[in-house]
């Protein structure tokens, strides 16, 4: 996704963060691009609305783009989280095609790891789609937590969604038969569609321990394998940027932050210009 240069319209500041570019806008929310007052980088999503967001801040979960902090700017909740430097699967698979090789267990591994977690935290995704899952440098991220909990929302739906995904990243269509799924897959996307779907610890036992009876740590072991998958091409162009604005960022004051957050942005808007991907949480 493009960076967009901020307008006299966006916020100089969100709480202690510090918008540097535009990543999406919406119905729901606005995304920016900013940093907190260390230099570091994250996202921000301004939502519309008083609704509170549905978000586990500060608990970091497996494959799951870390909710940093949240709070209300001129009457508007807002979430920060970790910024994901990456494109989407669903770009990914637009572009390239289906995943092939290992990769499509990977992301299966990651994603239901990442719902494991969440669901017995007692958090639902409510709207997983290939959208919300960003290919970063450590592998494959669940995004887009940070709103309020939809209508219908539950942990079966999100099993749902999981295998929907899962058909999409290995044929390249969400609604391939079963038999275009690799064999490792295929009774799990078909179990996970069903109107009694398992629950996504169960999906991940069978993904990453199917023959052992001890299940040892699913989580740690599903994230190291999803690890290994990358997206092609990924960071070039507005990545690089990124990390030298937070290198340069660490060092002035208030003031010439300024100026370097402005600098920036217009960076960011000029390699947003060419066919590059760029990251988001």
């Amino acid at each position: 996704m493009a960076r967009a240069p901020l307008t006299a319209q966006d916020p100089a500041r969100i709480g202690a963060y510090r918008p540097s570019g535009r990543l999406a806008s919406g119905d729901r929310a606005d995304v920016y691009e900013g940093y907190d007052e260390s230099g570091a980088r994250v996202a921000i999503k301004v939502l519309r609305g008083p609704s509170r967001p549905q978000a586990p801040f500060g608990a970091p979960f497996a494959c799951v783009a870390e909710v940093l902090a949240g709070g209300v700017h001129d009457g508007r909740p807002y979430v920060v989280s970790e910024f994901v430097d990456g494109p989407s699967l669903a770009a990914v698979v637009a572009a390239h095609g289906a995943l092939t090789g290992d990769d499509p267990h990977r992301l299966a591994a990651g994603t239901a790891a990442a719902l494991t977690a969440l669901h017995e935290a007692g958090v639902v995704h409510g709207a997983l789609t290939a959208d919300k899952i960003l290919l970063g440098p450590d592998g494959p991220r669940v995004i887009d937590l940070g709103r309020p909990r939809p209508p219908g929302a539950s942990p079966e739906a999100d099993v749902r969604a999981w295998a929907e995904i899962v058909r999409f990243t290995a044929t390249g269509s969400s609604t391939a038969e079963p038999d275009a799924l690799p064999a490792v897959l295929r009774p799990l996307v078909v179990a996970a569609a069903s109107e009694r779907p398992p629950a996504a610890r169960e999906l991940l036992l069978r993904l990453v321990a199917p023959n052992e009876s001890a299940r040892g740590d699913l989580l740690a072991r599903a994230e190291e394998r999803a690890r290994a998958l990358r997206a092609p091409g990924h960071l070039t162009g507005p990545a690089a940027l990124g990390k030298a604005a937070g290198a340069v960022f660490r060092r002035p004051g208030d003031d010439e932050r300024e100026q370097v957050a402005a600098a920036f942005s217009r960076l960011f808007a000029r390699a947003g210009r060419t066919p590059r991907r760029a990251g988001r949480a």
